[in-house]
């Protein structure tokens, strides 16, 4: 799922700084946290997950809504046909880590997980309530499956964006307005659920994750009417850049409480005014957009959802393999294990993707030349039926 055009290069970009960011927050599971706490507050750059996965659905929801509303003009169907094409990148970039997961259960002789676990995990994660069933049974899932609740909540998300613009998408300020209200109602919610029941049952919530995601879409459907200078653009956008990296450092100087109840909130804000101001044409002179214009910052962002797929299953399976060895050996082990898994995911993808969409185009001929055809024979005089009917 990946944000393509002109108008969504900068939103790549930002993507691939959150990919980033999520990927680091894997070394957790390498190097004990506490080993980082003598460079706080850099240290927040390794542990700062839950920032990450806020800048990500932000971005997320961000792209998603773009993309379909720029079909939507079209009918509901391209829209959602548009959507669905995401949608498969994610359920595909999912069902490649659990056959990784089933490969790591039968060769692997360290995977302490048995295979009723490991079905029952795969079986969850592909029904993708995965969030919620980790939410109601900690610590009974396979380990290395257990960060894809992201994608859980992700298609469910994404799934309530494109019934929301398929009914309001010809009014793209009814349909923020609508998505800032959900916004909002999650916020509190994460709020009320932090309270009574603590940081583990926000942390897996679909609702009280949904804020991040439903304020990227609200920012997309604003962009559609919203107009803004190259200079105002590149401003707020350098500004909302700015003030993120402060709110990821800060990361390392607050409890989780505090990280779901201010500092989430805060960062899916940010978010989603940078990418608002990044399809606005900023102006390429400043910094901000100089440094997020550069191709090698939209690289990981191409591929970001199988950077935050395969990374933590990778981080996990090297942790266990590579106990006994230096932590700099694990680490470039996961990284080029990482780097090698996401290559070949993508390129595995954009072949099945080619094909489907070379199959696609021949269907999609083939229907207009019937269509056309008929409509030739019902102009016929008379108003005869085609012949061979």
């Amino acid at each position: 799922m990946t944000a393509r055009g002109s108008r969504l290069r900068l939103v790549l970009a930002l993507q691939g700084c959150a990919a980033v960011l999520y990927v680091l927050a894997q070394a957790g599971r390498l190097v004990p946290t506490e080993t980082w706490a003598a460079a706080r507050p850099l240290d927040a750059l390794v542990t700062g997950g839950n920032v990450a996965v806020a800048m990500l659905l932000a971005l997320a929801g961000f792209s998603l809504a773009t993309r379909v509303l720029q079909a939507r003009p079209r009918g509901p169907l391209p829209a959602l046909r548009r959507g669905a094409g995401d949608l498969g990148l994610v359920v595909a970039a999912v069902a490649l880590v659990c056959a990784g997961a089933v490969v790591v259960d039968a060769t692997d002789d360290s995977d302490g997980a048995d295979w009723s676990t490991t079905s029952r995990s795969v079986l969850r994660v592909l029904s993708f309530g995965w969030n919620l069933w980790l939410r109601d049974n900690p610590g009974s899932g396979r380990a290395d499956l257990t960060s894809l609740w992201f994608f859980s909540v992700l298609v469910q998300l994404m799934l309530v964006v494109l019934v929301l613009v398929a009914v309001l998408g010809r009014r793209p300020i009814a349909l923020a307005a609508v998505l800032g209200v959900a916004a909002v109602a999650c916020a509190v919610e994460r709020v009320v659920v932090l309270d009574q029941e603590g940081w583990f049952a926000v942390s897996l919530g679909t609702v009280t994750r949904g804020d991040a995601f439903f304020l990227g879409a609200a920012a997309a459907a604003l962009s559609m009417r919203f107009r803004s200078s190259p200079a105002t653009a590149a401003a707020v956008l350098g500004g909302s850049s700015l003030v993120l990296v402060g709110t990821v450092l800060a990361a390392s100087m607050v409890t989780v409480e505090e990280t779901f109840r201010v500092l989430a909130p805060t960062v899916a804000v940010l978010t989603a005014l940078a990418a608002l101001a990044a399809v606005q044409v900023p102006d390429p002179r400043t910094l901000a957009v100089d440094l997020l214009g550069r191709d090698a910052v939209a690289v990981p962002g191409r591929h970001w959802y199988l950077l935050v797929a395969w990374s933590p299953f990778v981080a996990v399976t090297v942790g266990r393999r590579l106990v006994d060895q230096p932590t700099g050996v694990a680490a470039v082990v996961a990284v080029l294990a990482t780097v090698a898994l996401v290559a070949g995911s993508a390129w595995l993808l954009g072949q099945v993707a080619s094909r489907a969409g070379t199959a696609w185009s021949a269907a999609d001929v083939g229907r207009r030349r019937l269509i056309a055809e008929v409509r030739s024979d019902d102009r016929r005089s008379g108003g005869q039926p085609p012949a061979h009917g």
